[in-house]
C-alpha cells in the first residue's frame, strides 16, 4: 500500500471511531491536529507531523493515537528505535478500541516487539470484537511462540465469524499443524484450499513441506514444482523444491533451483548447505568447495548473532537487578565480537553516566552519534552527557537536535527547560516544562519544575 493510501486509511479510521463514538470530528477537541500531522506524514515533511503529534499529546496525554502514529512516521524515517518507544507508550496506555489495538500490535510486530504486540493483543477484553485480520496476527504470535492449541483455538473462533478469510485460516491452519507435527491434519487443511483454490501457490507450499516431513520426496516434488509453476519467483518455494530434489538425486534441478531461490532473496544459509552438497554430489569439487565455505562463513554468523542476542539479554537482565559490574562484562564481550552493536554502547553509555565516568561515557556515545546519525536517544544522552558538564551550549546543540527527532519525549522536553534556564533563556525554559507537564501529568517532578518558573517570572 503507498504512503498516501495508507495515511488516507488512518484518517478514515479516526473519522470512524469518532463517529462511533457518537462524537464528529469537528466536535472534538483539537482533533485536526492529527489530520494536520497525517497531512505532513504524507507529504513526507516528518518533524512537521511529528510537531502535530506532540500538540495532540500535551493537551490529550491519555490517547494513544498520537503516539501510535508518531511511531508509524518514525519506522517511515528509519528511526526505528525511536519508533519503538513511541509505540511502547501507545501501548501502555492500553488502547480499548479493537481497530486501534490491531494497529499498534502490527506495527510493533513490524519493528521485531512482537512479544509486546502479543500481550496487547491477548490482553484485550473484549476479544469478539477484534477483526478478522487482528485475530489472524495473534494466531501467527501464538505460533510463533510455539502455542500451537491456542493458535488454532484462534481460528476456530475466526470461522464463526460472518465474513472469515478462509483460505488464509486454511493455510496458517495447515503451517500450525505442520509446526505441531500433525502431518495428517495438515494435509487435510492443505487440500481444502487446494479444493476451493487450485491456484493456491502458497497451498502446494504447504503440500510440499508436508509430504517432505513425511518421507515422502516424489509427492513433495510434485506439489513443490505446482507451487513454482504456479509462483516462479518465491524463494522458499524455489529453496525447498530445490532441497528436494537433491535428496532424489535430480542435481541439475535442484542446483538450478537452489541458485533461482538466491537470486530472489532465499535463506542463504540454508541455499549454501543443500547448494554444496547438490554440487559434491554432482562432481562440482570446486564449486562445492566454494558453496560449502560461504556456508560455514554464514553459519559463523549466525552463531555470532544468536550469542551477541543472548549476551544482551543477559546484561540487561543484570542491569535490572543492580549488577552494574556484571553487564559492563557482558556488553564489553558483545563489542569483542561486533564493535558496532549500536544497543550496547548505548547501555554502556548509561552505565557510565550513572556511574560519574563522563569520559568513558563520551566515548561511547561518539560512537553512537556516528553509527546511528538520527537516533533521538542518542542525542538525549549527549545532552544529558553536557549538561552535567555544565556546558549548556553543547547540551542545547544535542537536546534541539532530540527535540526535532522526537519532541514527544516528556524527559528530554525537561532536559532542554534544564539546559534554557541555565542558559538564562527562561521564557524558552518554562515553555518547554510546560511540554513535559502536560506530557507527563504523574510526573510530579515536571510540574514543580513549571510551577517553580512560573511563580519566579510572575514576580519579575
Amino acid at each position: 500500500m503507498g504512503a498516501t493510501m495508507y495515511y488516507l486509511l488512518m484518517w478514515s479510521l479516526l473519522v470512524a471511531l469518532a463517529s462511533g463514538a457518537g462524537l464528529l470530528p469537528a466536535e472534538m477537541p483539537n482533533e485536526p491536529l492529527l489530520k494536520e500531522g497525517l497531512e505532513f506524514a504524507d507529504a513526507g515533511q516528518i518533524e512537521l507531523a511529528l510537531i502535530s503529534y506532540d500538540r495532540y499529546k500535551q493537551e490529550h496525554p491519555q490517547d494513544p493515537r498520537p503516539y501510535l502514529y508518531s511511531g508509524l512516521v518514525l519506522i517511515s524515517s528509519g528511526q526505528t528505535k525511536d519508533a519503538g518507544m513511541e509505540l511502547d507508550l501507545a501501548a501502555g496506555l492500553k488502547p480499548s478500541d479493537p481497530e486501534l489495538v490491531y494497529d499498534l500490535a502490527k506495527a510493533l510486530d513490524r519493528i521485531g516487539s512482537s512479544r509486546t504486540a502479543f500481550q496487547l493483543l491477548d490482553e484485550t477484553e473484549d476479544t469478539d470484537r477484534l477483526s478478522v485480520d487482528a485475530l489472524l496476527l495473534l494466531a501467527r504470535l501464538h505460533l510463533r511462540l510455539r502455542q500451537f492449541d491456542m493458535a488454532l483455538a484462534i481460528l476456530d473462533m475466526h470461522e464463526k465469524l460472518a465474513d472469515p478469510k478462509l483460505e488464509e485460516v486454511g493455510l496458517l491452519r495447515g503451517e500450525i499443524l505442520t509446526e505441531a507435527g500433525q502431518l495428517e491434519r495438515a494435509m487435510e487443511a492443505f487440500e481444502a484450499v487446494t479444493s476451493s483454490n487450485p491456484g493456491s501457490a502458497p497451498a502446494f507450499y504447504g503440500l510440499m513441506r508436508v509430504c517432505a516431513l513425511g518421507n515422502n520426496p516424489e509427492a513433495a516434488r510434485d506439489m513443490g514444482s505446482k507451487a513454482v509453476n504456479l509462483d516462479p519467483t518465491e524463494p522458499k518455494h524455489l529453496q525447498l523444491l530445490g532441497a528436494v530434489e537433491k535428496d532424489l538425486g535430480l542435481y541439475e534441478e535442484s542446483i538450478l533451483h537452489l541458485k533461482e531461490s538466491l537470486v530472489h532473496g532465499g535463506d542463504p544459509l540454508d541455499i549454501y548447505f543443500h547448494l554444496g552438497d547438490a554440487l559434491r554430489k554432482k562432481g562440482a569439487k570446486s564449486e562445492a568447495q566454494e558453496a560449502m565455505a560461504k556456508y560455514q562463513d554464514l553459519l559463523e554468523e549466525r552463531r555470532k548473532e544468536q550469542e551477541i542476542t543472548q549476551l544482551v539479554k543477559e546484561a540487561q537482565q543484570l542491569l535490572d537487578t543492580g549488577l552494574v559490574g556484571e553487564a559492563r562484562a557482558s556488553l564489553m564481550k558483545v563489542l569483542e565480537i561486533e564493535p558496532e552493536h549500536w544497543l550496547s554502547h548505548n547501555l554502556l553509555s548509561k552505565i557510565y553516566l550513572s556511574s560519574g565516568r563522563p569520559r568513558l561515557a563520551h566515548e561511547q556515545l561518539q560512537i553512537m552519534e556516528r553509527l546511528a546519525p538520527r537516533s533521538s536517544e542518542g542525542y538525549l544522552l549527549l545532552a544529558y552527557y553536557w549538561y552535567d558538564r555544565k556546558n549548556y551550549i553543547e547540551a542545547r546543540k544535542s537536546a534541539e537536535k532530540s527535540k526535532a527527532l522526537r519532541p514527544g519525549n516528556s524527559d528530554l522536553r525537561n532536559l532542554l527547560g534544564n539546559v534554557y534556564y541555565s542558559l538564562q533563556e527562561k521564557q524558552l525554559a518554562l515553555a518547554e516544562y510546560k511540554a513535559a507537564m502536560r506530557l507527563a501529568p504523574d510526573r510530579t517532578e515536571f510540574q514543580i519544575n513549571y510551577d517553580s518558573l512560573a511563580k519566579k517570572l510572575g514576580r519579575e
